[in-house]
């Protein structure tokens, strides 16, 4: 299964996000990028990157799935690659010039654009 993000409950595997349909976008409150996957259709993952200078290794925290809207799961990637001009990027950059801002092939739905909208979230 080729998926960014897998629950398991019950023997059964569900895709919370598939590689191709990341899109980038940007929370106005705080300026984090979040890369936002779409999965099964039921459910959809979020990595908020966030900027530590001082981080030796990156971290991963999982804050799960949301109680208010289920099959909505958050992550959190700290690392020192999150700060504009710390890290050289070994592959062209999806939010580079000429990449139109990173939007993949694969869509997401009304729903999420309006759940961007509704947390103060921003496509780039």
């Amino acid at each position: 299964m080729n998926s960014t993000c897998c629950q398991t409950h019950s023997n059964m595997t569900y895709v919370c996000g598939y590689p191709n349909t990341i899109v980038y976008v940007v929370d106005e409150a705080t300026g984090n990028v979040i890369m936002a996957y779409s999965g099964d259709g039921e459910r959809a993952s979020f990595i908020k990157l966030v900027c530590d200078k001082n981080a030796v290794a990156a971290r991963m925290d999982a804050q799960g799935e949301t109680q208010d809207l289920q099959g909505f799961y958050w992550f959190t990637l700290t690392t020192r690659c999150a700060c504009p001009g710390e890290c050289r990027a070994t592959t062209a950059s999806p939010l580079g010039p000429g990449n139109d801002a990173g939007r993949p092939s694969g869509t997401f739905g009304a729903g999420l654009i309006f759940l961007f909208s509704l947390f103060g979230l921003k496509l780039v």
